[in-house]
């Protein structure tokens, strides 16, 4: 939580002349502005989808099963190809 001490502490460390005080300053001021309840409220949001969130998720489901879907189908077809000229006797290199 933000607090003034804090922010006096990462201004003194930056007065030091130590070759992190950037990195102080960046990460204090990253701490001020962003607490855990903030970025819980951005994921929220996104996953909320701006109120469409009922009909996106389903969507991405139902796509990822097809695809799946296709995958499996395409795999079967190809052992399915591969066994079918494996019994012609023809041999990978042949193939080619």
């Amino acid at each position: 939580m933000w607090s003034p001490s804090s922010w006096r502490m990462a201004q003194r460390a930056a007065t030091w002349g130590r070759p992190y005080t950037n990195f102080v300053l960046l990460c204090v001021s990253a701490s001020l502005r962003f607490n855990s309840f903030a970025m819980t409220d951005v994921i929220q949001a996104y996953l909320a989808m701006g109120g469409y969130a009922a009909f996106v998720w389903p969507a991405y489901a139902l796509a990822a099963v097809v695809l799946v879907g296709l995958l499996a189908l395409s795999l079967r077809a190809l052992r399915k190809a591969e066994a079918e000229l494996a019994a012609l006797g023809l041999s990978k290199r042949e193939r080619a």
